[in-house]
Protein backbone atom coordinates (compact mmCIF):
# COMPACT_ATOMS: atom_id res chain seq x y z
CA UNK A 1 0.00 0.00 0.00
CA UNK A 2 1.34 3.44 -0.89
CA UNK A 3 1.86 6.19 1.67
CA UNK A 4 -0.85 8.27 0.04
CA UNK A 5 -3.32 5.38 0.16
CA UNK A 6 -2.49 4.85 3.84
CA UNK A 7 -2.91 8.57 4.51
CA UNK A 8 -6.38 8.53 2.98
CA UNK A 9 -7.59 5.55 4.94
CA UNK A 10 -5.87 2.57 3.33
CA UNK A 11 -7.89 -0.51 2.53
CA UNK A 12 -10.89 0.81 4.45
CA UNK A 13 -11.18 3.46 1.72
CA UNK A 14 -11.91 0.88 -0.99
CA UNK A 15 -15.35 1.51 -2.42
CA UNK A 16 -15.92 4.70 -0.44
CA UNK A 17 -16.78 8.03 -1.98
CA UNK A 18 -13.53 10.02 -2.45
CA UNK A 19 -15.20 13.12 -1.03
CA UNK A 20 -16.03 11.25 2.18
CA UNK A 21 -12.44 10.01 2.39
CA UNK A 22 -11.08 13.55 2.10
CA UNK A 23 -13.61 14.88 4.62
CA UNK A 24 -12.60 12.18 7.11
CA UNK A 25 -8.88 12.92 6.61
CA UNK A 26 -9.52 16.64 7.14
CA UNK A 27 -11.61 15.96 10.24
CA UNK A 28 -8.76 13.91 11.78
CA UNK A 29 -6.29 16.70 11.05
CA UNK A 30 -8.59 19.43 12.33
CA UNK A 31 -9.18 17.59 15.61
CA UNK A 32 -5.47 16.85 16.10
CA UNK A 33 -4.52 20.50 15.38
CA UNK A 34 -7.20 21.84 17.73
CA UNK A 35 -6.00 19.53 20.50
CA UNK A 36 -2.31 20.36 20.05
CA UNK A 37 -2.61 24.13 19.65
CA UNK A 38 -5.27 24.40 22.37
CA UNK A 39 -2.91 22.70 24.81
CA UNK A 40 0.30 24.44 23.67
CA UNK A 41 -0.77 28.04 22.94
CA UNK A 42 0.67 29.60 26.11
CA UNK A 43 3.93 27.65 25.92
CA UNK A 44 4.26 28.55 22.23
CA UNK A 45 3.90 32.26 23.03
CA UNK A 46 6.49 32.02 25.81
CA UNK A 47 8.88 30.10 23.56
CA UNK A 48 8.65 32.80 20.89
CA UNK A 49 9.92 35.35 23.41
CA UNK A 50 12.85 33.08 24.36
CA UNK A 51 13.66 32.57 20.67
CA UNK A 52 13.52 36.31 19.95
CA UNK A 53 15.93 36.91 22.84
CA UNK A 54 18.34 34.34 21.40
CA UNK A 55 18.19 35.84 17.91
CA UNK A 56 18.85 39.29 19.44
CA UNK A 57 22.04 37.82 20.99
CA UNK A 58 23.20 36.61 17.54
CA UNK A 59 21.88 33.10 18.05
CA UNK A 60 21.01 30.91 15.09
CA UNK A 61 18.27 28.39 14.60
CA UNK A 62 19.93 25.00 14.16
CA UNK A 63 17.58 22.21 13.11
CA UNK A 64 18.63 18.60 13.38
CA UNK A 65 17.25 15.17 12.55
CA UNK A 66 18.17 11.76 11.24
CA UNK A 67 15.10 9.97 9.83
CA UNK A 68 13.85 10.75 6.31
CA UNK A 69 10.82 12.65 7.63
CA UNK A 70 13.01 14.52 10.13
CA UNK A 71 15.52 15.47 7.42
CA UNK A 72 12.66 16.92 5.41
CA UNK A 73 11.63 19.08 8.38
CA UNK A 74 15.24 20.09 9.04
CA UNK A 75 15.56 21.51 5.53
CA UNK A 76 12.12 23.07 5.57
CA UNK A 77 12.45 24.93 8.88
CA UNK A 78 15.92 26.24 8.01
CA UNK A 79 14.60 27.67 4.74
CA UNK A 80 11.58 29.19 6.53
CA UNK A 81 13.85 31.24 8.78
CA UNK A 82 16.55 32.15 6.26
CA UNK A 83 14.28 32.90 3.32
CA UNK A 84 10.84 34.03 4.48
CA UNK A 85 8.22 33.88 1.73
CA UNK A 86 6.41 37.00 2.92
CA UNK A 87 7.89 40.22 1.59
CA UNK A 88 9.27 42.45 4.32
CA UNK A 89 10.09 39.73 6.81
CA UNK A 90 13.64 39.73 8.05
CA UNK A 91 15.81 36.74 7.23
CA UNK A 92 16.96 35.02 10.41
CA UNK A 93 20.09 32.87 10.64
CA UNK A 94 19.36 29.15 10.42
CA UNK A 95 21.00 25.96 9.28
CA UNK A 96 20.21 22.28 9.23
CA UNK A 97 22.19 19.29 10.44
CA UNK A 98 21.06 16.01 8.91
CA UNK A 99 22.24 12.41 9.05
CA UNK A 100 23.46 12.43 5.46
CA UNK A 101 26.34 14.69 6.50
CA UNK A 102 27.74 12.36 9.16
CA UNK A 103 27.16 11.86 12.88
CA UNK A 104 24.66 14.37 14.28
CA UNK A 105 26.57 14.50 17.55
CA UNK A 106 29.82 15.39 15.78
CA UNK A 107 28.09 18.00 13.63
CA UNK A 108 26.54 19.52 16.76
CA UNK A 109 29.93 19.59 18.49
CA UNK A 110 31.40 21.47 15.52
CA UNK A 111 28.60 23.97 14.99
CA UNK A 112 26.64 24.79 18.16
CA UNK A 113 27.25 27.92 20.20
CA UNK A 114 25.56 28.98 23.47
CA UNK A 115 23.07 31.53 22.06
CA UNK A 116 21.77 29.06 19.42
CA UNK A 117 18.26 27.66 19.26
CA UNK A 118 18.26 23.93 18.51
CA UNK A 119 15.12 22.28 17.18
CA UNK A 120 15.14 18.48 16.97
CA UNK A 121 12.92 16.41 14.73
CA UNK A 122 12.25 12.68 14.86
CA UNK A 123 14.01 11.81 18.12
CA UNK A 124 11.19 9.38 18.96
CA UNK A 125 11.73 7.54 15.65
CA UNK A 126 15.55 7.58 15.69
CA UNK A 127 16.53 4.09 16.84
CA UNK A 128 20.24 5.01 16.70
CA UNK A 129 19.81 7.69 19.38
CA UNK A 130 21.85 10.21 17.35
CA UNK A 131 19.18 12.91 17.54
CA UNK A 132 19.05 12.69 21.33
CA UNK A 133 22.87 12.71 21.52
CA UNK A 134 23.03 15.89 19.43
CA UNK A 135 20.32 17.43 21.61
CA UNK A 136 22.43 16.58 24.67
CA UNK A 137 25.37 18.46 23.14
CA UNK A 138 23.05 21.44 22.64
CA UNK A 139 21.93 21.35 26.28
CA UNK A 140 25.56 21.11 27.46
CA UNK A 141 26.44 24.18 25.36
CA UNK A 142 23.59 26.21 26.86
CA UNK A 143 21.49 26.31 23.69
CA UNK A 144 17.74 26.75 23.83
CA UNK A 145 16.40 23.28 22.95
CA UNK A 146 13.09 22.40 21.28
CA UNK A 147 11.85 18.99 20.14
CA UNK A 148 8.74 17.48 18.64
CA UNK A 149 8.19 14.47 20.85
CA UNK A 150 9.55 13.54 24.27
CA UNK A 151 13.27 14.02 23.63
CA UNK A 152 14.41 15.75 26.81
CA UNK A 153 14.54 19.24 25.31
CA UNK A 154 13.75 22.27 27.45
CA UNK A 155 10.71 22.69 25.21
CA UNK A 156 9.34 19.27 24.25
CA UNK A 157 6.18 19.38 22.15
CA UNK A 158 4.70 15.88 22.00
CA UNK A 159 2.20 15.51 19.18
CA UNK A 160 -0.38 12.97 20.31
CA UNK A 161 -1.67 11.24 17.19
CA UNK A 162 -0.96 7.78 15.82
CA UNK A 163 -0.81 9.07 12.24
CA UNK A 164 2.79 9.97 11.31
CA UNK A 165 1.60 12.23 8.49
CA UNK A 166 -0.61 14.26 10.82
CA UNK A 167 2.20 14.37 13.40
CA UNK A 168 4.57 15.87 10.83
CA UNK A 169 1.92 18.31 9.58
CA UNK A 170 1.32 19.60 13.12
CA UNK A 171 5.04 20.07 13.70
CA UNK A 172 5.27 21.97 10.39
CA UNK A 173 2.37 24.21 11.30
CA UNK A 174 3.88 24.81 14.73
CA UNK A 175 7.26 25.92 13.42
CA UNK A 176 5.52 28.19 10.93
CA UNK A 177 3.69 29.75 13.88
CA UNK A 178 6.98 30.07 15.77
CA UNK A 179 8.54 31.84 12.78
CA UNK A 180 5.64 34.24 12.48
CA UNK A 181 5.47 35.08 16.18
CA UNK A 182 9.24 35.44 16.67
CA UNK A 183 9.05 38.19 14.07
CA UNK A 184 6.25 39.91 15.97
CA UNK A 185 7.76 39.80 19.45
CA UNK A 186 11.00 41.57 18.81
CA UNK A 187 13.17 40.38 15.97
CA UNK A 188 11.56 42.58 13.32
CA UNK A 189 13.73 45.55 14.16
CA UNK A 190 17.12 45.83 12.52
CA UNK A 191 19.94 46.11 15.09
CA UNK A 192 21.05 49.65 15.79
CA UNK A 193 24.34 50.67 14.27
CA UNK A 194 27.10 51.45 16.73
CA UNK A 195 28.77 54.81 16.08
Amino acid sequence: MTDSARALGGREAAGRDPIDIVKAALARRTAANASFFGAEAERTAALCHRMAERFARDGRLVALGRTPAACSDVSHVAVEFVHPVIVGKRALPALGLAAGSGSLRRQAELVLEPPDIVIAFGADDDASGETREALEVARERGCLTIAYGAAGAAWDFPVETPDPFVRQEIAETHYHVLRELVERVGVAEEPEEVA
